[in-house]
């Protein structure tokens, strides 16, 4: 350790790394030399933290390796991955009743092929239909697709289902209904509600109540009435 007063007095200054002479000279030139060297270290980690951060972001964006129950189709595509996200894009498998979700699925082509078809389709424990959509009902027309394309599909919707255990199928397939792939039991997610609701669907009902006798007891006043006024005009 030295002082400022005792710095100015040196004359020569010797910079060393590992044992070995790196720089030797007057004490400002390898002063600066030396903050130049710690100046570049610090460029490189930030550099080095900010590859590592963008890498992590790019693993992070990437869907989970498929896995299924059941696959078949020709060949034609290939379903590589498939997560269920909510509104926020983060994986999840329990999910409250009316909660914003996302299905994801990238779809890689094998072959060219002519307005291919991409859909998922919900099922509960029992194996009961719940939901199923595609590219064509929600009005995507894709033309055609060359071999080695590789397509990421979003479906977005509100799951207002009922409390059960679910199932997610994927398919990709021809306007004639021929499949390319498909995969049931793709992914799995449970459903649940503070409110008990009966049945595969959750219709969000609402419930009003009014009095029935103020109702009728105005009505029998109303009749009453009518029939004063008939009687008047009978006589007259």
């Amino acid at each position: 350790m030295f002082s400022f007063d005792e710095f100015a007095a040196i004359e020569r200054a010797i910079l060393l790394n590992a044992g070995r002479v790196v720089v030797d000279g007057l004490p400002s030139e390898v002063l600066n030399y030396y903050q130049k060297i710690v100046m570049e270290r610090e460029e490189a980690y930030e550099a080095e933290s900010a590859s590592t951060n963008e890498a992590t972001q790019t693993a992070e964006q990437q869907l989970a390796p498929l896995r299924f129950t059941y696959r078949h189709g020709d060949g034609s595509a290939e379903i590589m991955g498939a997560e269920l996200t909510d509104s926020a894009h983060q994986r999840i498998d329990v999910i409250d009743t009316g909660e914003p979700l996302i299905v994801r699925t990238n779809v890689r082509f094998l072959r060219d092929v002519d307005e291919p078809i991409v859909g998922f389709l919900i099922r509960n424990r029992h194996g009961i239909h719940a939901y199923g959509t595609n590219s064509k009902e929600q009005q995507l027309e894709l033309g055609k697709i060359q071999r080695g394309t590789t397509l990421e599909f979003s479906f977005a919707f509100n799951c207002w289902l009922g409390i059960d255990q679910y199932s997610i199928s994927l398919a990709v397939h021809s306007r004639e209904g021929q499949a390319y792939d498909w995969v049931d039991g793709a992914l799995f997610f449970r459903v649940t509600s503070l409110r008990l609701t009966e049945g595969v669907a959750n219709l969000n009902a609402s419930v009003t109540v009014r009095n029935r006798e103020d109702h009728l007891a105005t009505t029998a006043k109303e009749d009453t009435e009518a029939k004063s006024r008939l009687e008047s005009m009978s006589h007259a």
